[in-house]
């Protein structure tokens, strides 16, 4: 968990590669004095999220000729994905772990009455007045800089994209979940236990 502001009464949950830049940003050196707990994070659409990871990551590190650890073998991006999903992702770098699985860590044991914003990162910008109504003040997360290459999809064949889906199953549940407002406010402590749940079946 990447916290960020435990100041007050407020934690950001800053997944890897899921707007932990951005969160940072708006929530560093703020205090909140909004009881009970209060919890916030944002979860990516895992297609998404391995394009970044590439991007920011596993590419640039092979240019510089730097040490790889556990980002695989040099090799195109399609091979690359193929080679993260024949892996056992929850024992993966936490670039790569499942983001369900960092939630059900860091929500197990909230304070009873605690409250979690969840949120898709894609419409992390456009909630910032539903994010402030939350925090009791005013939030402003901004536009993070994009890369220079295409959008997302245009990576992916649709054999590809369906294997990301499956792989990441659980995290593209909570992800569609979403899909309506793009957040919910729920209890952190349930969705820990329910995420607990599916990891168990």
């Amino acid at each position: 968990m990447a916290d960020v502001s435990n100041k007050g009464y407020l934690t950001v949950i800053a997944l890897k590669k899921c707007g932990s830049s951005q969160l940072g940003k708006a929530f560093r050196e703020r205090v909140f004095e909004i009881p009970p707990h209060r919890y916030v994070t944002a979860i990516r659409h895992p297609a998404a999220r391995l394009v970044s990871l590439w991007y920011g990551h596993v590419k640039r590190r092979y240019e510089e000729g730097k040490a790889l650890h556990i980002y695989g073998p040099p090799s195109d991006f399609k091979k690359w994905v193929r080679w993260v999903l024949s892996n056992q992702l929850d024992l993966l770098d936490h670039h790569i772990r499942p983001q369900y699985l960092e939630l059900r860590d860091n929500l197990q044991n909230t304070p009873a009455g605690s409250k979690l914003f969840i949120c898709q990162l894609e419409r992390l910008t456009p909630l910032n007045k539903e994010l402030s109504q939350f925090c009791g003040q005013s939030i402003q997360v901004l536009d993070k800089k994009r890369h220079p290459h295409p959008p997302w999809p245009e990576y992916f064949d649709r054999e590809l994209l369906q294997q990301v889906r499956n792989g990441f199953a659980e995290d593209m549940a909570i992800w569609m979940s979403l899909m309506g407002k793009g957040y919910e406010v729920m209890d952190p402590a349930k969705l820990a236990r329910q995420l607990d749940k599916r990891d168990s079946l």
